[in-house]
């Protein structure tokens, strides 16, 4: 049976909404795939997404 190893680590929970500066929870998703990547994390899985017109694909363009 052959074998492979996934490198990187999977967020299973995501969150991307933060309030840093005190003006109510905001989707931040510039700078959190960078933090990410630089904490090893390469997949994100997202249960439910809030603004429903943003293609989850590349066909959808």
């Amino acid at each position: 049976m052959p074998y492979s190893i996934r490198p990187g680590l999977f967020d299973l929970h995501a969150h991307y909404n933060l309030d840093l500066v005190d003006k109510g929870r905001v989707e931040e998703v510039v700078h959190n795939g960078i933090i990410y990547l630089a904490n090893g994390v390469t997949a994100c899985r997202m249960i439910a997404v809030r603004v429903r017109e943003i293609p989850l694909f590349l066909d959808d363009y």
